[in-house]
């Protein structure tokens, strides 16, 4: 061996003795000058990094959990107790401090929350990092992607309170029933009455000798229960099975016999053998069924076939109702006439009602036959369907008319046509509704939406109708006047009729109506005298 490797090989156990003497030396690293455990950890700090269990370790906030045991166990989560949800409930009734708004008020000016993230200087375990405006986040503290956010300096206006409630109790008390629609829509309190003092104290000023507990009626503190979310469900239980298809076939379904003026439906349909077997014919029986194979009967088809229908009706009011929202979506533009994605809700719910309500259709089985009347199968598929369909449709209805507030006098006309429409909807199935074979439930329900929608109209409409101006258009101004002088022999024959289910339609709106067409004649010119 050379001398000099012999050399080098002499000194290294001394290097390793000197080095491991250092380490050894070396005095251990403190990560709690780099980390706050106590804002982490909620106040409990760690013993020591290396000394914590892996059960410790692997429930640590913003971190996987993993498995806590040798065998895999995963390590168990905190246990639910249903007392802490009481208690937060008994703290907020009796310390006014804990009594803050539940839901969040809106910005004011009915501007929307703008698009940012509102962050503190606090130190945060996944990674992000703030100084003064600028806040950069990171997705994860090993990954390189990086979200930039720009923090807004104006705070947004909660609406919250600056000194303590002085009636806690009757404030929690009402949080949890709610206010009532007509307290809620003019802004007042309302207290916890059934009904309410506000609204028994607006039903005494337009209280009639025939209209006993106005105030019960109008006084709604949550919206009605639809009507057709019950009548699909039936419909659906009614539906007849499938069989084997024997034959196929074109049917032209009419709304009337009177072929020239009733617009066709063709649809395909197919000749079905079902389980039933006639023993003096040896055969088993048939029916007509839809045949959804070929052909899908969409939303679309129907409304476009009961519009054309509805158009070349006059039934009065009413017709003059639907060709008065049919006019807003046809000749009324974007810029003037807003909300059309509720007139286009509100004309989908009247055709697909005349749908399901017609008696009965006529159909012409091959070109060259007569009309005959449709077969009941598919007479109740079709009416089936457009139970199906109304269940959303109504709802979403309801729901938007009472959302929305009329706030420019371009909103009031669509708005007035879609609520008096609705109205009038409710209406005539309620008229159905009082025969013998409908339940009763399905009549206290339909009573109670034509009760709300009223005071919706009565609210928004009561004192301030919609005028027929000329940006609306000469056709549009023209079915609005309409509409408006039919209302006034629609509301006498209303109170002839007498109905207990009409007395909150006659005390609310029978008291404004009046033909505002007069009203805009010029006034006569006074005589000179000679």
């Amino acid at each position: 061996m050379p001398p000099q490797l012999s050399q080098l090989a002499s000194q290294v156990p001394g290097l390793l003795n000197e080095h491991s003497k250092r380490r050894r030396d070396t005095p251990a690293l403190d990560l709690s000058q780099f980390f706050d455990f106590s804002a982490f950890y909620g106040g409990d700090e760690p013993s020591s990094t290396g000394t914590r269990s892996r059960s410790v370790a692997s429930s640590d906030p913003g971190l996987t959990s993993g498995p806590s045991e040798e065998d895999g166990a995963p390590s168990p989560g905190p246990a639910f107790d249903p007392y802490h949800k009481e208690a937060i409930k008994q703290i907020r009734q009796q310390d006014d401090r804990f009594t803050v708004p539940e839901r969040e008020l809106r910005p004011k000016g009915g501007l929307p929350y703008p698009s940012k993230i509102h962050l503190d200087n606090a130190p945060s375990p996944t990674g992000s990092s703030s100084t003064g405006n600028h806040v950069m986040i990171f997705s994860n503290p090993g990954s390189p992607n990086i979200f930039e956010v720009v923090e807004d300096n104006h705070a947004l206006n909660r609406g919250r309170r600056t000194k303590p409630l002085n009636n806690p109790e009757k404030v929690a008390v009402m949080r949890k029933l709610g206010a009532c629609y007509r307290c809620k829509a003019r802004k007042v309190p309302c207290d916890e009455g059934a009904p309410c003092s506000g609204c028994t104290k607006e039903a005494s000023k337009i209280q009639h000798s025939d209209c006993d507990g106005l105030a019960h009626h109008i006084c709604f503190r949550q919206q009605p229960t639809t009507v057709f979310s019950e009548i699909n469900r039936i419909s659906c239980a009614e539906m007849p099975p499938r069989g084997r298809a024997l034959a196929r076939s074109y049917f032209t379904i009419f709304f009337s016999p009177y072929k020239p003026r009733s617009p066709p439906l063709p649809i395909p349909v197919l000749n079905v053998e079902h389980g039933i077997y006639d023993r003096p014919s040896q055969m088993r029986g048939t029916q007509y069924q839809l045949n959804t194979e070929e052909f899908s009967l969409d939303e679309s088809m129907l409304v476009q076939w009961a519009s054309s229908q509805m158009r070349l009706e006059d039934d009065g009011f009413q017709s003059a109702l639907d060709n008065l929202v049919i006019s807003c979506i046809r000749d009324g533009r974007p810029d003037i006439l807003p909300h059309s994605d509720l007139l286009e809700k509100v004309h989908k719910l009247r055709c697909l009602y005349k749908v399901w309500s017609q008696d009965s259709f006529v159909c012409q089985k091959r070109p060259e036959t007569d009309l005959e009347i449709l077969p009941y199968e598919i007479y109740r598929v079709l009416k089936a369907m457009a139970a199906k369909l109304m269940k959303g449709i109504e709802s979403d209805v309801l729901s938007e008319l009472a959302a929305r507030r009329p706030k420019s006098p371009a909103d009031r006309l669509p708005l007035w046509a879609c609520t008096d429409s609705y109205i009038s909807f409710q209406r005539i199935w309620l008229t159905l509704c009082q025969e013998p074979r409908v339940h009763e439930d399905l009549q206290h329900r339909a009573e109670g939406l034509m009760n709300y929608a009223v005071v919706m109209c009565d609210l928004h409409f009561g004192k301030k109708k919609p005028a027929s101006m000329t940006e609306y258009g000469i056709h549009l101004s023209g079915c609005f006047e309409k509409v408006e002088c039919l209302q006034l022999k629609f509301f006498a024959e209303v109170r002839q009729q007498g109905r207990p289910s009409d007395k909150v339609l006659v005390a609310l709106l029978a008291k404004y109506q009046k033909c505002s067409t007069r009203s805009r004649m010029p006034p006569p010119q006074k005589r000179l005298r000679k």
